[in-house]
């Protein structure tokens, strides 16, 4: 499918779940931010958006099994992180707004 501008694209597998619950894109191998002590391979996901903004990365994650999505963002700054599971009905909302929702987030 080819990218559309101002969008992310989707990544079909390889996306990455941190032990800290930061979860992205695999990184390139090379890749500078690459950390294989760092990251644990999840293929049971699917990236459905992700983006950064200043110190805050944030992500919209699809559970291929089960069909769940969680969004999940963590501020480089502060620290926090957030894995919050949510629906399609909220999902554009929360993916907006992760840290507005933070008292629904899960460990």
């Amino acid at each position: 499918m080819p990218a559309t501008p101002g969008r992310s694209r989707p990544a079909e597998s390889g996306c990455r779940l941190s032990t800290d619950g930061l979860v992205g894109a695999r990184p390139a191998a090379g890749a500078p931010n690459a950390d294989p002590t760092h990251v644990e391979y999840v293929e049971d996901y699917v990236n459905i958006a992700s983006r950064r903004s200043e110190s805050i990365d944030v992500a919209l994650f699809r559970d291929r099994a089960k069909g769940d999505l969680v969004v999940v963002a963590k501020d480089k700054v502060t620290g926090e992180d957030v894995k919050i599971p949510v629906d399609g009905e909220n999902a554009a909302e929360v993916y907006r707004h992760p840290f507005a929702y933070a008292s629904q987030s899960i460990s």
